[in-house]
């Protein structure tokens, strides 16, 4: 999920599927007084990816990355490949 702070710069916040984005949490988390999600329209400009297909890992930008802590219990984890319908796998081991 690509939000843009406050402060104009632009955050990725990586959460579990079946969970929703808090915003204030978002915010707190990288130091921000607000966040908000970016706009469809702004999204391929400023990434490079279309809705759907944006990847949170290897972007062809940088931006800050925040990758939700639950991640932290599976061995692997899945996320968009950056393209619609295209996944990838973190492949680590975790133990």
């Amino acid at each position: 999920m690509v939000t843009v702070g406050k402060s104009k710069a632009n955050y990725v916040f990586v959460i579990p599927v079946a969970e929703e984005l808090n915003l204030k949490e978002a915010a707190k988390a990288v130091g921000e007084k607000s966040i908000e999600m970016l706009k469809s329209k702004d999204l391929l400009p400023l990434t490079g990816y279309i809705h759907g297909g944006c990847s949170p890992i290897g972007m062809k930008k940088r931006f800050t990355t925040v990758i939700d802590s639950t991640a932290l219990n599976y061995e692997n984890i899945i996320f968009s490949a950056g393209k619609n319908r295209l996944s990838g796998g973190d492949g680590s081991k975790r133990n």
